[in-house]
């Protein structure tokens, strides 16, 4: 529904209901249908959509008034680099240089709004990170809004001062990149930004949960409460940059949940270490205090962002704590 909805805003496609406004003025609904021209948007397309036929300067002033056609090709030429290139056609371009182009043609007409649809996504990954950074500088540099689609959840946190979450035309969260990250409202946004391990609890206390990693401190998800009953069933989401792990046996003896290392995977600046639980057998959702025989057990793993430079060795018996609270999200 992502593209489906660029196109709606752009006035390619009529909605079946609702209302669209930009920048204060209904273009959409109520009777109202602004046509795409009237609407002072622009369009980058995924694949950048250049008249093969055109050069780099007539493609990018192709929509503007002939009185100002020059001077402002011109503008748009500077800005994002390629007098030089203004001569050439598209098929003599670099991936990159061809968004560049697809962007300065979008802003050549002085836009209310851009919409960029999976702008990035069709470059190597050696120049997709550059250019994705000199397009919203650019974007930045003008004071232009934009409404960029990405299946890309680290393009999405990295780049945008706003993102929506949206699964199948619905949009289950809108907030900071920030705050998604630490408070996703649900276990689905959670799981489809994939900022940690879901695990089964259950409340036991005020602000407290016993989980697979013992007994937690909690914080209520986005538009929930604390005031969840005692003996509540539910999920926790565990960021992985909230587990510690330290070689098993070389703390103070305390009531610890210890695992096995059983992967992870080196990024250079930190790594990603999956541990399977060794306490987690002793957990189970489904016991109740007077059950006996308890349900069978399930062994649970989870994820942990460690530094780059912290030796991990796949085998190697560790134990894992939890710094700070977690999210408990109540079952219904």
């Amino acid at each position: 529904g992502k593209t489906t909805l660029l196109r709606v805003l752009a006035g390619f496609d009529r909605p079946d209901g609702g209302e669209v406004t930009l920048d204060g003025k209904l273009v959409e609904g109520l009777g109202t249908s602004t046509p795409a021209r009237g609407r002072r948007i622009g369009y980058v397309p995924q694949e950048g959509a250049l008249f093969t036929h055109l050069t780099v300067a007539a493609n990018i002033g192709f929509g503007v008034p002939r009185s100002t056609r020059t001077s402002r090709t011109a503008e748009m030429l500077d800005l994002v680099g390629l007098r030089a290139l203004a001569q050439r056609r598209p098929d003599e371009l670099s991936g990159g240089q061809q968004q560049r182009v697809a962007l300065a043609r979008a802003l050549a007409v002085a836009p209310r709004l851009v919409l960029l649809d999976e702008p990035f996504s069709a470059l190597d990954p050696g120049t997709r990170e550059q250019v994705r950074t000199d397009v919203l500088a650019l974007l930045r540099g003008t004071g232009t809004t934009a409404l960029l689609v990405t299946h890309d959840k680290e393009e999405a946190l990295s780049a945008a001062d706003q993102v929506a979450v949206m699964d199948h035309g619905v949009v289950l969260q809108t907030d900071t990149p920030q705050q998604l990250h630490t408070r996703p409202a649900s276990p689905e946004v959670a799981q489809f930004l994939g900022t940690g391990t879901q695990l089964p609890a259950i409340r036991t206390a005020d602000g407290q949960v016993t989980c697979p990693l013992g007994e937690v401190a909690t914080q209520a998800g986005p538009g929930r409460t604390e005031a969840a009953a005692v003996r509540t069933l539910g999920t926790v989401l565990v960021r992985s940059d909230q587990l510690v792990l330290t070689p098993a046996g070389t703390g103070p003896p305390r009531p610890a949940v210890t695992g096995t290392v059983i992967a992870f995977a080196f990024y250079g600046h930190d790594q990603l270490v999956t541990v399977l639980l060794d306490a987690a057998p002793r957990f189970s959702l489904g016991a109740e205090p007077h059950q006996d025989p308890a349900p069978p057990a399930v062994a649970w793993q989870v994820q942990a962002r460690c530094p780059g430079d912290e030796h991990v060795t796949v085998g190697a018996s560790v134990t894992v704590t939890v710094r700070g609270p977690v999210i408990f999200y109540p079952v219904g």
